[in-house]
């Protein structure tokens, strides 16, 4: 997994590719007082150096913790919660059904063994093969996997514990490439892309003078993916720039060291990595997007997160060869996976569009790291960190995954309670100012159709969410106000669903827990209590097609022959949903999982009959009102949970018999409650 000795520095092969630039390239004044920096000598790797065309990883294995853990020992490392915190994540239901990508060298055989432990100690639902959540390819989208190198390990791990930690209901693609070389990564890449990931991220990296003047050409082959996000690390080794991280298609990714931090507003300190590597490119064009003077090509970084390998994340990585476990990470394979997987969360990319652009369009909800530094450079702000852009940070760490979106904007949605089947609500739709926010059932009617703003605002019928006078005083009351840019209009998340005014520390809060609708919402000193529990309308892809059941058809030993029905296709109210031999009948089997939540057909709503919690409580058409009783969660172990009852969508008995019907009951697992959601 890693080596006894010290992390075999980078600098050395900087060193030289600086030399073969000053030599072979006219660069900038800028570029050419650039100097490399040696990584931190606690933390290792085996990844051997670059050869002529070949690349190297950006994990990094610190000392600490590795082995097995003693009961009720929780891994050392910062965790998934910790990862939710510290960047805004709301993730525990959001992402569904987006696939990230992880382009790798080499095979990892225990790649789906680990993630499952990984998964399992921090009560994350699995992501298997067999429930269609993780899938493993070869560079050609085949299953004939490359040869095994237990090197790449730790960047595997990372990566798909990264993604599981940020998107827990994100689906996982890893595409293995047959070597370390880019005529097999570029490929491997494309590969991602065609088989439907919008979402890729790189796990190695390799000085830029490696490729040169090739670079443009590479770029053209396998890095130019409009509409597709894709990710690279800036590296390990301090200022200097690397590949593919500087294409102009790819969003460079720089490293952070992030530290909790009780005298922080925000609750953690984080500032610029010193192995971060950053720089301005001698090879590639600047993209419109870039507004440094500074650098006239293009510039690393894009944005940046924890990598540091003395605040290093938990992960679980086997290695058969070396003691193997829990280990604590770093590198900015580290911080390529959380971005990646936080721009799944964010949705779909706009077709054509650079994501890369997207945080440059929307820094209010940016955490802007002005403390740091990776090396000695001019201008100072290519290695040290500043106010506004910096080359170590890029403009800076989420605080919210909306920076990550092409629009800036949540879709239009509800705020959901923790309290089952309540939402956020604009009394009775009024837009003056101090008009009530109150706490009503959810219906989903225009009065409760919220969007969450790139700038920090929570918006609705063209006002703001505001703490009254932004008094810090627990029971102050929130209202609707002209959105005038005030601290008290202003929410950020924090773990592991609440809204915080970071003016005030306090968060929106349901006063005493109450289910009596009208109740005007105040703040109070945040509890994580269910009444301060908020789900934000964030985006998932909506997709149509057949939903089918994870229980074979007889005579078959694997699932895909049964299907969710409407019976005989009727449109009425209360029409029975039905198990049945799949058949694709339009108006009884193509159903649309909605980016809201909902699974539609007919116009209608898969609805769980009169609200009611009951095991063996029957589900039926109905039409759609936004109730919490439409709303049904896609989770990674397959099942189609209803969040108002803590139920899930189950076949009675495991029945393959047509006509059974359909009702809720106690999420256990069985193939009885797995459904496959169309794609």
């Amino acid at each position: 997994m890693y080596s006894a000795g010290r992390w075999r520095p980078m600098s050395a092969m900087v060193v030289a590719s600086l030399a073969v630039l000053a030599g072979a390239v006219p660069a900038s004044t800028a570029l050419a007082s650039q100097v490399a920096r040696a990584a931190p000598a606690a933390a290792s790797s085996d990844c051997a150096a670059p050869t002529v065309g070949q690349v190297t990883c950006a994990a990094l294995v610190a000392p600490g913790a590795v082995g097995s853990l003693a009961a009720g020992t929780p891994p050392a490392g910062l965790s998934p919660a910790n990862l939710q915190d510290a960047y805004g994540f709301q993730s525990s239901t959001a992402g569904m059904r987006q696939t990230v990508a992880v382009v790798v060298p080499y095979d990892d055989p225990e790649a789906e063994t680990d993630l499952a432990t990984y998964r399992s100690e921090f009560s994350i639902p699995p992501c298997t093969t067999a429930d269609g959540c993780f899938s493993k390819v070869n560079q050609t989208g085949g299953t004939s996997y490359p040869a095994a190198s237990t090197a790449w390990g730790p960047s595997v791990a990372i990566s798909l514990d990264m993604i599981s930690a940020v998107c827990p209901n994100c689906h996982i693609l890893l595409v293995e490439a047959d070597s370390p070389g880019i005529g097999d990564l570029g490929p491997a890449a494309n590969e991602a892309v065609a088989l439907g990931a919008r979402f890729v991220t790189n796990t190695w990296l390799s000085p830029e003078a490696t490729f040169g003047t090739s670079e443009p050409a590479y770029d053209s082959q396998y890095f130019d993916h409009p509409g597709v996000a894709m990710t690279a690390p800036a590296g390990n080794g301090g200022y200097g720039t690397s590949y593919p991280a500087a294409s102009p298609g790819v969003i460079a990714v720089g490293g952070t060291t992030l530290t909790a931090s009780s005298g922080s507003p925000r609750g953690w300190a984080e500032t610029a990595w010193s192995g971060s590597g950053s720089g301005c490119s001698p090879y590639e064009a600047k993209p419109s997007w870039q507004a440094d003077t500074g650098c006239s090509t293009r510039m690393l970084n894009d944005v940046s997160a924890v990598a540091d390998p003395s605040t290093p994340i938990a992960a679980y990585n086997t290695d058969t060869t070396s003691t193997s476990g829990w280990v604590q990470l770093g590198g900015t394979t580290v911080a390529s996976a959380i971005i990646a997987a936080g721009y799944a969360l964010a949705g779909t990319p706009a077709s054509g569009s650079s994501p890369a652009s997207y945080p440059y369009a929307h820094t209010g909800l940016i955490n802007d790291i002005t403390t740091g530094s990776d090396g000695t450079c001019t201008p100072g702000y290519f290695c040290a960190a500043g106010t506004g852009y910096d080359g170590p940070t890029g403009v800076g760490t989420p605080a919210s995954v909306i920076p990550f979106s092409s629009s800036g904007t949540s879709p239009a949605g509800l705020i959901r309670s923790g309290i089952a089947g309540k939402c956020a609500d604009n009394y009775l739709g009024g837009t003056a100012n101090y008009n009530k926010i109150d706490i009503y059932g959810c219906n989903g009617s225009v009065p409760q159709r919220w969007t969450v703003e790139a700038d920090g605002t929570i918006r609705i019928q063209g006002k703001c969410l505001d703490n009254r006078g932004n008094v810090n005083a627990n029971k102050n009351t929130v209202d609707l106000y002209d959105c005038i840019g005030s601290p008290a209009q202003q929410w950020r998340v924090r773990y592991p669903n609440a809204l915080e005014n970071p003016s005030t520390g306090k968060c929106l809060d349901d006063p005493d827990s109450t289910t009596t609708d009208t109740t005007q919402l105040d703040i109070y000193t945040c509890n994580q209590s269910a009444a301060q529990q908020w789900t934000l309308p964030y985006p998932t892809p909506a997709s149509t097609g057949q939903i089918t059941s994870g229980v074979p058809a007889p005579g078959a030993t694997t699932p895909g022959g049964e299907c969710l029905d409407n019976l005989r296709g009727f449109t009425t109210d209360g029409n029975t949903i039905d198990i049945w031999s799949c058949n694709g009948g339009a108006g009884s089997q193509l159903w649309t999982a909605g980016a809201d939540g909902t699974i539609q057909i007919v116009g209608k709503c898969l609805d769980n009959t009169g609200d009611a919690a009951a095991n063996g409580n029957l589900v039926e058409l109905y039409t759609c009102n936004g109730h919490d009783s439409q709303l049904w969660l896609a989770r990674s172990d397959g099942s189609l949970f209803n969040p108002e009852t803590g139920k899930c969508l189950d076949d009675n008995n495991s029945s393959t018999v047509n006509g059974t019907k359909i009702e809720i009951w106690a999420c256990n697992d069985g193939p009885n409650q797995e459904w496959k959601l169309p794609s």
